[in-house]
């Protein structure tokens, strides 16, 4: 097992950079510890890891970020997916982490998108529906299926905007994309895109996640960046 200490300003960075440094799956621990093993598998929320020939679940309470090389992705633990509730009166629908449920609640590994002032998050769910038809008259067991929930949550403010999300709706695997043309006020900080926001006809999922990566660099230019948040799960 190989641990290094690292510095909170060694963490500022763009996912997919990692590629090009190492080809070893990596964690890297809320006390700022990096263990290289294996990534064995992720579902759920749960990430398993190989360390010195043994298989162990890792604890999100203590994992900072998950680096996995073959797929050249991070993971993170976040609140989101057990804890979200609707921010009161918001039009349109924004959200945030409820610090009650927090107290209680386990966080998730999700799939981090992008990362920075504002954290994009993919989580994936298994769900059980219907049953399959082998035969006419016989049936076989449940049809598995997986729904994936993409949000963005701006750091500075814990408000969450859900992005995208796809899964079986009435038996039928269907992709459906939320994205509103009034939720600039994700950027209310950045005027200038805000503007930019609001002159186009309509916004789909690949082009908020590119003003997220802009927000991200002008805050990273600002020194308002990653590391002014150290090692906070969200």
């Amino acid at each position: 097992m190989k641990y290094t200490r690292l510095l909170v300003a060694l963490l500022i960075f763009t996912v997919g950079c990692a590629s090009a440094q190492t080809t070893n799956d990596f964690f890297i621990t809320t006390k700022q510890d990096t263990v290289y093993g294996e990534l064995r598998s992720y579902k759920e929320g749960r990430i398993k890891f190989k360390i010195d020939g043994k298989n162990q679940k890792l604890d999100p309470h203590k994992t900072y970020r998950v680096y996995e090389a073959k797929e050249n992705r991070w993971y993170a633990p976040s609140y989101i997916e057990n804890c979200i509730v609707r921010i009161e009166g918001s039009q349109p629908k924004m959200y945030r982490i409820s610090e009650s449920r927090r107290k209680t609640a386990k966080p998730l590994f999700a799939e981090v998108i992008t990362d920075g002032a504002i954290v994009v998050y993919a989580f994936e769910k298994k769900q059980m529906m219907g049953r399959e038809v082998i035969m006419v008259g016989a049936y076989g067991g449940p049809i598995t299926h997986y729904s994936r929930r993409i949000y963005a949550l701006k750091r500075a403010t814990n408000e969450i905007v859900e992005l995208k999300k796809t899964g079986p709706v009435l038996y039928i695997r269907v992709n459906s994309t939320k994205i509103k043309n009034d939720q600039s006020n994700l950027f209310a900080d950045f005027p200038e895109l805000v503007e930019e926001i609001a002159k186009q006809p309509s916004i789909n999922y690949d082009y908020m996640l590119e003003c997220i990566n802009r927000y991200n660099q002008q805050k990273q230019l600002m020194g308002e960046g990653l590391a002014v948040y150290g090692m906070e799960i969200y």
